[in-house]
């Protein structure tokens, strides 16, 4: 019995086995490895890395037996004929059990971290699928390196992206009064993953939502400015953890007639590149509020007033001065005609050159300091009248 496993064991062999007459020995199985392609624009797959979004990029292929006698089929990663700082996992594990014609399908997920530093190029994952052996039970041929091979490669690249630390450090909360500053300073820290040329950082202050506005109405409205340093500032080619610090400076008008309450923002954006312009964008809505001057309610209730105020206080002015005067008249005409034992009254000649004095009183003569003269308080009285 023994002797007839034997027997047909080298049968096999020998029908499996095909020799040229130069003895050089051919492959006595055969297997295909195709893998799909990624999304990326040449077909490589492509790996986010960016805090809080990581996830590791899937690679399907499928193994297809097709030679004509069940095969058991190894697959792994190449390792060392692939470049880039990953780990990898093959789901399901190997080996697989396949007759002929059948198919395996196999996912390798190719591990990286979040974070990792972006390149310029793509990293090669290299994948490779053996044929073990040939048969089934009781009559498998392990053929060692006679087996078939194949070999499939697929590109994998890892997604640069622009994120950054940014932050006002006072806020911008504030109220201030004509003549003074608005200082808002900020502090910036480029946390992306690659450095390079041309990724530039932008921080921009502007009126409206849209960070690409340039109109500064409200700002024009309220007299205020910023200074020559302008609205907008550029940091170019950070390093990865570089920190740099600046700030936005407002200059308040020389005097302030009303409060105003000015609303507007301070945008901080990666600048340029079409696919990642708005990649890291922040915002910051702000509101300042402008003072009145308080010197300026005084001046600002006087000139309330209205052209009929005037006058009518006008009118008031001059009725009190000339009943001042006629007090006066009454009180000099009531004391001559009281200095008299035969009569208190006067005559109309008397009477006319009395309100005569008091009409031309020179600059000399007249002060209303003579109201208060003691004859004329102890003649007076209205009682007289």
């Amino acid at each position: 019995m023994r002797f007839l496993h034997q027997l047909v064991s080298v049968m096999v062999l020998l029908s499996l086995a095909h020799f040229s007459f130069d003895t050089q020995a051919q492959v006595i199985s055969n297997v295909t490895l195709e893998c799909d392609d990624g999304t990326g624009s040449t077909g490589e797959y492509l790996m986010d890395v960016r805090p809080g979004e990581y996830e590791d990029v899937e690679i399907t292929c499928t193994i297809t037996n097709t030679y004509q006698l069940p095969e058991e089929i190894s697959f792994q990663v190449d390792e060392d004929n692939s470049t880039g700082d990953f780990s990898y996992d093959i789901s399901p594990e190997g080996p697989y059990q396949l007759a002929a014609g059948e198919e395996q399908v196999v996912v390798v997920s190719v591990r990286g971290s979040q974070g990792m530093e972006a390149d310029t190029s793509a990293y090669t994952v290299q994948m490779t699928a053996t044929v073990d052996s040939v048969g089934t039970e009781p009559v498998v041929v392990p053929v060692g390196t006679l087996g078939s091979t194949a070999t499939e490669s697929s590109e994998v690249k890892i997604e640069w992206y622009h994120n950054y630390d940014f932050s006002l450090d006072n806020g911008c909360t504030e109220s201030f009064k004509s003549g003074q500053d608005v200082i808002i300073p900020f502090t910036i820290t480029k946390k992306s993953n690659i450095e390079g040329a041309n990724h530039n950082t932008l921080i921009k202050l502007h009126e409206t939502m849209d960070k690409s506005s340039t109109s500064f109405e409200d700002f024009e409205k309220a007299g205020i400015s910023l200074t020559d340093t302008g609205n907008q500032r550029v940091f170019s080619n950070m390093k990865i953890g570089e920190t740099q610090r600046d700030s936005f400076t407002i200059v308040a008008p020389d005097t302030a007639s009303n409060k105003m309450d000015i609303t507007f923002y301070i945008s901080m954006w990666a600048t340029p590149d079409d696919d990642y312009e708005n990649d890291g964008f922040q915002q910051f809505s702000c509101k300042i509020t402008l003072e009145k001057d308080e010197s300026n309610a005084a001046l600002g209730a006087i000139e309330s007033f209205s052209s009929d105020d005037v006058e009518m206080y006008s009118i008031f002015a001059g009725g009190a001065v000339l009943f001042i005067i006629i007090l006066v008249v009454l009180a000099k005409v009531i004391r001559k005609g009281s200095g008299s034992s035969k009569s208190k009254l006067i005559t109309e000649d008397e009477l006319e050159e009395e309100i005569e004095e008091v009409f031309d009183i020179d600059d000399d003569d007249f002060d209303f300091e003579d109201l208060d003269d003691d004859e004329l308080e102890s003649d007076f009285d209205f009682e007289d009248l």
